[in-house]
């Protein structure tokens, strides 16, 4: 899964900049729900608390906040990409 994930990252990285509402941008955040969806095992609940978890990731303590490096650029353009279609 960790190779998944990273695959992934490396993915939308090399498409930022890009109109999150477009076809290529669309299929990278299918990719992402299809992760979080294996992971929460698509339980709402599991879900609500990981995405506050990551929300609160400023303030989590090192070295876990440098161990899960998430760009902001990438998390902000998922973030648009799933707005863009819900």
């Amino acid at each position: 899964m960790t190779r998944d994930w990273n695959d992934l990252f490396r993915d939308v990285e090399a498409a930022l900049g890009e109109d999150p509402a477009s076809p290529k941008k669309q299929a990278l955040a299918a990719r992402w729900r299809a992760l979080v969806g294996e992971f929460t095992g698509g339980d709402t609940e599991i879900k609500k608390g990981s995405n506050a978890m990551w929300a609160d990731k400023p303030n989590w303590p090192e070295p876990q906040r440098s161990q899960y490096p998430i760009k902001p650029e990438i998390q902000d353009f998922i973030t648009k990409a799933m707005k863009a279609h819900p």
